[in-house]
């Protein structure tokens, strides 16, 4: 009965237009989360849907992409954790880690290990880096933090 159900919310879930993250505490509206990949799984962790991806990552949503080799998705607590190349894509800014977290309750990232944010001529390097997409604003920290501004030529 349990495989039956499983497999029953597997086929509902392709069958839908797109995977509802959460709601946008700024508008209340559903952010919709769109996935593409080379493999998935899916499995259930208790009462969580839980789906990984691997092989070419594709994570979006209106405004932003991120792309990784590999990705766990936790549908019911609106969650993403990407890892390996992560990079991270909006209208302004692009964000390079180890490990990206995005949450769509609250329309966060979290980025960790290598960091590297670029926008426009500057760049900003650190080990661990908020993103707060409604605020276009971000927080970062680690041992070193360096600001690099490039030139233009």
């Amino acid at each position: 009965m349990r495989q039956a159900a499983f497999f029953l919310c597997c086929m509902l879930l392709l069958l839908s237009p797109g995977v509802r993250g959460g709601e946008n505490e700024s508008t209340n509206e559903v952010e919709e989360i769109f996935f593409e990949a080379d493999e998935s799984e899916f499995s259930l962790d208790g009462d969580n849907f839980i789906k990984k991806f691997t092989g070419h990552v594709c994570a979006r949503t209106k405004g932003m992409e991120i792309i990784s080799d590999k990705a766990l998705y936790n549908r019911d607590r609106g969650y993403t954790i990407l890892t390996g190349h992560a990079v991270l894509r909006d209208s302004i800014r692009t964000i390079q880690a180890d490990t990206i977290e995005y949450l769509t309750h609250s329309r966060t990232a979290t980025a960790r290990g290598g960091v590297l944010i670029s926008e426009s001529n500057r760049s900003l390097a650190a080990s661990f880096v908020r993103y707060f997409r409604d605020k276009r604003s971000f927080l970062a920290r680690g041992d070193t933090v360096r600001l690099i501004d490039r030139e233009e030529n």
